[in-house]
């Protein structure tokens, strides 16, 4: 058992097949079969379900997988402390966001990369509301930007911005040309949602079930993005946060104040007792440089 075979093995988990781990890892798919069966012959184990579309963990594979990304963040941490002491930060770094956090964290990365070019970031889109500390907790990303309030017992978190939600709604709008309006203003508008299943849509939810308003959707999409073209293009409007409306705003949307509604505090996390690689911990240093008050 090596470093490369706990790559194979947490690739694996993380792609969901061996295609895609191979793919991820540039490595022939015959490749990381071989690995896969000698390291669960070496274990006495399946560490995987093989599905007919995919591979799923067992409870052994589980269990592996969280100590085998504890062990290749150790191995992370020892080689690029070696370049620290020489001066240079290199390695990868993981984080975790959610979905209304995109434009400032895309913002946050284009000032690391131009102070540490030879760092990868890698961004992962939680799959659940909890996802941001499913991530970060399970080792998968080394750092996390959720909600506060959403932060488990067994992550530190910090403050790091102050986001107020808006509600966008295209040019030429009945409610355009006021500063500000409450949810209970929103009541039989075309809205745009998160779809469904969407990590954003609780919160979209709860903003109008709070004002006791049944928001009439229109339409729905997977990313914030398409949510705000669609506003843009007139579909209808939607409610988000005000970094996230920047990206439409001057071009057919505007993004108006909503009356007490308390801002969202988007907060960073990362796992207690574990010490970050240099990679991730420029990282973190640079986002509480940039966002914290």
């Amino acid at each position: 058992m090596d470093l490369r075979a706990l790559r194979v093995i947490v690739a694996v988990a993380e792609q969901g097949s061996v295609t895609r781990a191979a793919a991820s890892l540039h490595q022939s798919s015959s490749a990381i079969s071989h690995t896969l069966l000698g390291l669960e012959t070496e274990l006495g184990v399946d560490l995987f379900h093989r599905l007919p579309r995919g591979m799923a963990l067992t409870d052994a594979g589980a269990a592996f997988v969280e100590a085998a990304r504890r062990a290749l963040h150790e191995a992370e941490v020892a080689r690029t402390s070696v370049d620290a002491i020489r001066g240079l930060v290199t390695g990868q770094v993981s984080v975790a966001a959610w979905l209304g956090f995109s434009v400032a964290l895309a913002d946050l990365i284009g000032d690391f990369a131009r102070r540490y070019p030879d760092v990868i970031v890698r961004v992962f889109p939680p799959e659940s509301t909890d996802g941001v500390t499913e991530l970060v907790r399970s080792g998968a990303c080394g750092v996390g930007f959720t909600l506060a309030g959403a932060v488990p017992d067994d992550l530190d978190s910090v403050a790091v911005l102050v986001d107020p939600s808006v509600v966008v709604v295209p040019e030429g709008h009945r409610l355009a040309d006021r500063g500000s309006v409450s949810i209970a203003d929103l009541r039989g508008e075309r809205m745009v949602a998160p779809l469904a299943m969407s990590t954003m849509r609780p919160a979209f939810d709860a903003l109008f079930h709070r004002h006791d308003v049944e928001p009439e959707v229109v339409a729905e999409a997977t990313t914030n993005e398409m949510v705000l073209e669609l506003v843009r293009a007139g579909v209808g409007c939607t409610v988000t946060v005000a970094s996230s409306a920047a990206a439409v705003l001057g071009r057919g949307a505007l993004a108006l104040e909503i009356i007490d509604q308390p801002p969202n505090q988007a907060v960073l996390v990362t796992r207690k007792r574990q010490d970050p690689t240099p990679a991730a911990r420029a990282f973190r240093d640079l986002a509480v440089e940039r966002f914290a008050p």
